[in-house]
């Protein structure tokens, strides 16, 4: 019988970003904390047995840049989607003053057939409201799995929403860094 994968292993390569995150390089240049927020659905969130990113992300902070603190805070709820994420920002987010935001955005618009247009609105607002708090925002591609892949339509809505949101952040100033790829 075949070992069980661990469950805190990162499971793809690391790729660097195309542009550097300001506020977490100008602190790990002196002795300040680093506080992230990861806000999102069930890829943020906990979900079964596996580990979710935010604690991964964490520990490898930690064990890369020892000596300096990161605090990476889970503001994840299966099934959310932008316009109830939206909601949140201000409690979960804004009111933590992180230096970095990370919000996964996009997959149950896709994949439940939501209005898109309306969830693109939520993330231009959330975004909005993120620009007022002067930290590095990264938002999250959808997750590429099986039900967003398959059938055709809704594949078509992934790779739609992945537009859209590049579209959303390059409106509200924020830097892309999209590659392009969707599976």
């Amino acid at each position: 019988m075949a070992e069980a994968p661990s469950t805190t292993a990162v499971p793809v390569k690391f790729t660097a970003f195309q542009h550097r995150l300001l506020t977490p390089s100008e602190r790990l240049a002196g002795i300040r904390a680093i506080k992230i927020v990861a806000i999102g659905s069930s890829a943020t969130a906990v979900e079964g047995d596996i580990v979710p990113y935010p604690q991964r992300l964490e520990s490898a902070l930690r064990q890369r840049y020892q000596g300096h603190v990161f605090d990476v805070l889970n503001r994840g709820v299966g099934g959310e989607e932008a316009p109830d994420e939206g909601k949140r920002l201000q409690r979960d987010v804004i009111g933590e003053r992180p230096s970095v935001v990370i919000w996964q955005v996009g997959t149950n618009a896709a994949w439940k057939g939501y209005d898109l247009g309306v969830a693109v609105e939520a993330i231009s607002d959330g975004l909005a409201m993120l620009s007022q708090l002067g930290a590095d925002v990264i938002l999250m591609d959808p997750q590429y799995v099986p039900a967003l892949l398959t059938p055709a339509d809704t594949k078509e809505a992934g790779e739609r929403m992945v537009d859209l949101i590049k579209s959303a952040a390059e409106a509200a100033g924020y830097r892309s860094t999209y590659s392009g790829a969707t599976t």
